[in-house]
């Protein structure tokens, strides 16, 4: 095995940098320096370094070389962050010995600038078969109790005098372990000489809720050690009554994100109270095999994976919380021309959704019911990264003739998206010759007789009662060319559909198209819009399309519908509008398209690079509006 020495883990466009994170020699299995089964400490650092660790713990004393120490850092690009000793400060006999080896470390920390000590309890004999078990384990005599915290405060000045942060870590096996012991000591020994490093996996193991001691000892956490806990290991110990090193042997201790603690919420905790620096993951480790390769490579592997698993999510924390994040964007099939399931020109379903990922979208929706492959759609969506937002129909609602079908096509829509835990379902009335022809000029526009209209109206809400039965949020889509387009129409659908089945999808394209303005119907129905979808309108092609009485197609066709940020929707007053009344969540980008077009490659890329351009167009608006608020609240203050 070659020592690795340069690292090729790289932060993801510099989200989650606030969390650093270093490795541990206990997770290659060093307890302690002298015992013979351990692996070549400088080939422990070049596994850190490959894994993606940009620090390391210097371990117990001994173990790593000092006199070569600085060089093996370098070249692995690591940091010193913090030492400790593993000793048995319950016994005052021992105090000397660990003065020692505390001294020892310290001189090698304070030379590499490392800013942790952490005093680890060892564990006692009585205490290691009782692990986990607080209701088994014997409590130290108050005598002794009283022996230790005093030693633990003697380690602590030392360490204090060479101007290094000591902490305390609580430990499984230890006369330090269940709730009652921490709070004691942490009680008993002064905040501002000791500090508490947190171990999530020994406070699981313990029984002890790592969220909630974080929430409650913030202040006093500077670093942090982090584990996992397979839960179904913890069980079989807690019920066969198995020792500590029973549980380290039979794999208690599981690469992070695979156990029971609690990571998206302690991350997210770290953050809002402001942590920002090193964190040491550790994942006990039996070395005592005789596959040296495997001694090297199983944890090397598994630190892998945790380090990624972290910066996973803290990148995407970083993400919620970044300006806009508030906006999630999703993309349609119809931007790719797919308004008909089975039309001959429809491009790949799969390379479709390919071109959302590459764009920059995080969701999309359905689309017509048989356009994707439900079969396949999991796996592909997993792979692009999409979440499945929402789906529709497009459908003639104002003929009684069609409502089995129309009923059919919904059912068959929202199992796939209650599959996918998709939240909405959009009603689109499908466009009508006679309003096609007249899209766009509510002047020109016959309307829907009375009973037609309220033929309707029972439709949708029959369409809506099975949506709603699936547990989905049902929206009403007003369209342009449809007997569903201008002002009087969508309120008077409004009034005639229930607000608690369904609700409004406002799109700004087609709210233009018929000439409403859409911040201002924004405004007046927010609390009965979960989701929208977006469009711009190019001002002169709707102009034209009005004084020559060009139908709704010709409008397609014409490209009245464009880039978003290049037409005449005031996105800038709609995004503040919707931030104003609290919206966050997804909205679907559209830019209708005709794809009966030769050119293959066309019909892909056209609408991609539209769809990037307008992602890229709303992230900077939805962000600028974020820091206007953001502005206007820190003058108030």
């Amino acid at each position: 095995l070659k020592l690795l020495s340069i690292r090729s883990f790289t932060f993801e466009s510099g989200m989650g940098e606030w969390l650093k994170l270093a490795g541990h020699p206990c997770s290659w299995g060093v307890d302690y320096a002298d015992h013979p089964a351990n692996p070549p400490w400088e080939k422990v650092i070049g596994c850190m370094a490959a894994a993606g660790y940009t620090g390391t713990d210097l371990g117990p004393v001994g173990y790593y070389d000092p006199s070569t120490l600085k060089e093996v850092l370098q070249n692995a690009k690591l940091d010193l962050v913090a030492g400790n000793i593993f000793e048995k400060v319950h016994e005052p006999e021992q105090l000397d010995f660990i003065i020692e080896k505390t001294r020892a470390s310290c001189s090698t920390l304070k030379a590499f600038g490392a800013k942790f000590f952490v005093i680890v309890p060892h564990i006692a004999p009585e205490r290691e078969a009782t692990a986990g078990r607080p209701e088994d384990a014997p409590r130290l005599p108050d005598d002794k109790w009283e022996q230790m915290m005093e030693v633990i405060k003697k380690i602590a000045e030392v360490v204090k005098s060479f101007d290094i942060c000591c902490m305390l870590h609580p430990h499984a096996g230890s006369w330090i372990e269940y709730d009652d012991e921490f709070e004691r000591a942490l009680a008993d020994l002064p905040a501002e000489l000791v500090s508490l490093c947190l171990d999530t996996g020994h406070c699981t193991y313990a029984g002890i809720d790592p969220v909630a001691k974080f929430k409650k000892h913030a202040a006093r956490i500077p670093y942090l050690q982090l584990k996992d806990i397979d839960g179904t290991v913890l069980k079989r110990l807690r019920e066969s009554k198995g020792s500590f090193w029973d549980g380290v042997t039979g794999g208690v201790f599981c690469t992070l994100g695979q156990g029971v603690v609690d990571y998206h919420t302690l991350l997210q905790v770290m953050k809002d109270t402001g942590f920002s620096g090193y964190a040491t993951v550790e994942q006990d480790f039996d070395n005592k095999i005789d596959d040296e390769e495997r001694k090297l490579r199983f944890p090397a592997s598994c630190a892998k994976q945790s380090v990624a698993f972290l910066r996973a999510l803290a990148a995407k924390m970083d993400r919620a919380s970044a300006p806009g994040s508030w906006l999630k964007l999703s993309g349609h099939p119809c931007s790719w021309g797919v308004d008909y399931a089975d039309h001959p020109s429809n491009p790949p379903w799969k390379e479709v959704i390919s071109c959302m990922a590459e764009a920059g979208y995080t969701g999309t929706n359905l689309g017509p019911v048989g356009y994707y492959d439900t079969a396949a759609l999991e796996g592909v969506l997993k792979s692009s990264k999409l979440d499945l937002v929402a789906g529709n129909i497009f459908e003639k609602l104002h003929e009684l003739n069609q409502l089995d079908a129309i009923m059919e096509k919904t059912r068959v829509s929202c199992k796939t998206l209650k599959r996918f835990g998709a939240e909405f379902f959009v009603i689109v009335p499908h466009t009508v010759p006679e309003r096609e022809a007249t899209a766009g000029r509510s002047q020109d526009a016959p309307r829907l007789p009375d009973d037609q209209w309220a033929q309707m109206m029972n439709a949708i809400k029959q369409v809506a009662e099975v949506v709603k039965s699936f547990g989905i949020v049902c929206l009403l889509h007003p369209h342009a060319g449809s007997w569903i387009e201008y002002e009087d129409e969508v309120e008077r659908a409004l009034t005639d559909l229930p607000v608690d089945l369904v609700s409004l999808c406002l799109d700004t394209g087609h709210f233009t198209y018929a000439g409403m303005d859409p911040v201002a119907k924004f405004l007046k129905h927010a609390p009965r819009i979960p989701y929208l979808e977006l469009k711009d309108i190019d001002g002169t092609v709707l102009q034209r399309l009005q004084q020559t009485k060009g139908s709704f197609w010709d409008g397609v066709t014409g490209g009245v519908f464009c880039i978003l940020g290049t037409g005449v929707v005031d996105y800038s007053a709609l995004l503040s509008a919707m931030k104003a009344n609290g919206f966050s969540g997804y909205c679907t980008i559209e830019q209708d398209f005709d794809n009966k077009i030769d050119d293959e490659e066309r019909k892909l890329r056209f609408p991609a690079e539209c769809s990037k351009q307008s992602i890229a167009f709303l992230r900077a608006v939805a962000a600028q509006v974020d820091e206007c608020t953001n502005s206007k609240r820190r003058r108030q203050s």
